[in-house]
């Protein structure tokens, strides 16, 4: 991993996330949206902050590859070639977005030979600028973020993706049971069935990748709930 080239990189990534929050506020809870024909919400501001990303990116950047599902014409696999990647979700929360619902992000990623280095994250509820990765950190805004080391107990909050695949209903039922319900820094990853890196290629039909996150102590108890092995 050559630091210098991962350093550029995030300065430029931060700059072109935070040269986006003036549109995406001034357009939050106005912007109309369209069904695409993947079944999800888009707007023109989607679609905006998607190509102004992508252009501060290949100015500075101009060998990486960089992926954003709404500027992919069609669900047909792109491979990842470049040794830098960028994976763009320029609205993270477009039904809420359109709503007026403010709880909502642009969320970029850093990939060095398909493994996520980087995540810039602007949190529009609170308008907040999170980056982080391995060996860097996570930031909330200027603030160091660091997970709870504490065991998880009743009262301990977890989070899980809306809407739930019906398929994995029972799993999401055996959560709320057991845990209040919510949405990191030092936490571990634990995917239940086929990790998604290194990525090897972009495509909007990708399945939902199914994962457990937080201190080992909140791994290890997630997994025995879902009756998976570590």
């Amino acid at each position: 991993m050559n630091q210098p080239d991962i350093d550029r990189r995030i300065e430029v990534a931060k700059q072109a996330v935070l040269a986006e929050t003036a549109l995406l506020h001034r357009e939050f809870g106005r912007a109309k949206s369209e069904i695409k024909h993947d079944g999800t919400r888009v707007t023109a501001v989607d679609i905006a902050i998607s190509q102004n990303i992508q252009a501060a990116i290949a100015q500075a950047f101009p060998a990486d590859q960089f992926f954003s599902e709404e500027l992919t014409p069609t669900a047909a696999p792109v491979p990842v070639t470049s040794r830098f990647c960028w994976v763009l979700d320029p609205i993270d929360g477009t039904n809420n977005y359109t709503n007026g619902i403010s709880y909502c992000a642009i969320s970029l990623a850093l990939l060095e030979r398909g493994v996520p280095v980087y995540g810039v994250i602007y949190d529009l509820a609170r308008r907040v600028l999170i980056h982080g990765g391995p060996g860097r950190g996570v930031w909330d805004g200027d603030k160091s973020a660091h997970a709870r080391s504490e065991p998880p107990n009743a009262n301990s909050l977890v989070d899980f993706h809306s809407p739930v695949d019906k398929s994995h209903a029972a799993q999401g039922k055996r959560l709320i049971e057991n845990f209040k319900i919510r949405q990191e820094a030092g936490v571990e990853i634990h995917y239940l069935e086929n990790p998604p890196f290194p990525l090897r290629e972009f495509t909007l039909k990708a399945p939902r990748v199914q994962y457990a996150a937080g201190n080992k102590a909140m791994v290890v108890k997630l997994l025995e709930i879902l009756g998976r092995q570590t």
